[in-house]
């Protein structure tokens, strides 16, 4: 019984902590997750808690942090030892960060027409047009034309015939959908 305990000590000591905002802490591992949930492995279960009762997730594990989070959330102290931090979900994969550039840079583009005050500068301005954009879209998908390992939310809305799927990537200052029809 002893040897069972030393070998599940360590595991125990590692768990990652999942602080919800009722107060209860819940010990496990980190599993994933998307705009609305954290996936979170409990003992030999998933459990899926909704992003609107977690207070902070807390890596005690000491795994590696991905490239995209702040050095900050990987700092040792002084005797080396590494310490807990608080770390904000995975970095997005490239394609969709370029795809939120683009639709960012799109929207930003389209603003400074409608908001321009002087009616003598907007006379020369020319609005924005979508199909002007429809190729740098088209470059960043690629050749594969595939949404590998974005992460966002999908929606299904079946209209009589029709099946509408929406997804929303995770784009850091504003949603943005890409919407697919039959």
């Amino acid at each position: 019984m002893k040897v069972v305990f030393l070998l599940l000590c360590p595991v125990i000591l590692n768990a990652d902590s999942l602080i919800l905002k009722s107060g209860t802490a819940v010990s496990g591992t980190y599993a994933g997750g998307d705009a609305r949930s954290i996936r979170f492995v409990v003992g030999d279960q998933v459990k899926v808690f909704s992003i609107n009762d977690v207070d902070r997730l807390v890596f005690e594990s000491g795994t590696a942090v991905s490239e995209g989070r702040s050095s900050a959330n990987s700092t040792r102290d002084r005797s080396g030892a590494e310490e807990s931090s608080t770390v904000s979900a995975p970095a997005a994969p490239e394609k969709q960060r370029r795809f939120c550039e683009l639709m960012q840079d799109y929207r930003a583009a389209n603003m400074r027409y409608t908001n321009e005050p002087n009616p003598i500068k907007r006379a020369d301005m020319r609005k924005p047009d979508p199909y002007d954009w429809e190729q740098r879209i088209v470059d960043v998908f690629g050749a594969s034309g595939r949404f590998d390992k974005w992460t966002g939310a999908v929606r299904f809305h079946v209209d009589g015939n029709h099946i509408a799927v929406s997804f929303f990537p995770e784009c850091e200052k504003f949603p943005q959908g890409v919407e697919f029809a039959t």
